[in-house]
């Protein structure tokens, strides 16, 4: 498989607020999955990935539904199963049955190394286990953003804000805000999610930006990786629309 990633999708920050970037791809089973797929995925992948494989039991925070287990009212953790973890520093490649998913943890190693990680864990990955196609597809990026205030309008660094009628106070502490929204040229969604989260030092605001976009229909291997490209331009777009320059222009500081 071969792709050129010339350009980033994006403006390219001395500072990015990326905590972690995730690609996910379910497979359509080829042949059954044994046990020895992740072993041989390894070998071939040493050079890349030389940390010794973990286990892993992976979780995923949600809203409720009736098979997750809650935490307190609205929010839950679904169990997504166990699987195999290849590591390098904030690299990291992850296999279970009929899955794969590459991660990118700060800092944040740029588009332009993490799309040729996924092709190199994807080529390999097929080649192995033979996928009939790729059933499900995600790309997303979690951010979270430090203002150096405790006490401003979000305007002041925002595009969106919170509002409420006049009989609730003004002064706002804390809120979550999370929207799906369906793309119409493409068969795609995006999740986002605005949040308050706890600062990292008194004085400060912290902010968590998830953009979290997923390939609604199948697809073959190559069509996927031309997907995410699509994707991931389109979460670029996303994330730049709600920030405005006073936060580009901190992201670039000294």
């Amino acid at each position: 498989m071969d792709l050129e990633a010339d350009s980033a999708p994006g403006p390219v920050y001395r500072h990015d607020p990326i905590v972690e970037a995730i690609v996910e791809l379910v497979f359509e089973p080829g042949p059954e999955w044994n046990i020895t797929i992740p072993g041989r995925l390894y070998d071939g992948l040493r050079d890349t990935y030389p940390d010794p494989p973990k286990q892993r039991e992976i979780l995923e925070a949600g809203l409720s539904s009736e098979d997750d287990e809650k935490v307190g009212n609205a929010f839950t953790v679904s169990r997504k199963g166990t699987r195999v973890v290849f590591g390098n520093d904030n690299k990291l490649l992850m296999v279970g049955p009929d899955v794969l998913s590459v991660h990118s943890l700060r800092p944040y190693e740029g588009w332009q190394r993490l799309l040729p990680r996924i092709v190199g864990a994807l080529d390999s990955y097929v080649a192995i286990a033979r996928p009939s196609g790729v059933r499900k597809l995600s790309l997303r990026y979690i951010n979270r953003i430090n203002i150096p205030e405790d006490s401003f309008s979000l305007t002041e660094y925002f595009t969106i804000t919170q509002g409420l009628p006049d009989a609730f106070p003004s002064r706002m502490t804390a809120f979550i805000d999370r929207m799906e929204l369906a793309y119409e040229d493409i068969p795609a969604k995006i999740i986002f999610t605005w949040a308050t989260t706890q600062p990292s030092s008194p004085g400060q605001s912290s902010f968590l930006l998830d953009l979290d976009l997923h390939w609604n229909e199948k697809c073959s291997v190559d069509e996927a990786v031309q997907h995410l490209v699509d994707l991931r331009q389109r979460e670029r777009d996303a994330f730049e629309s709600v920030i405005n320059n006073r936060l580009r222009e901190m992201f670039n500081a000294d």
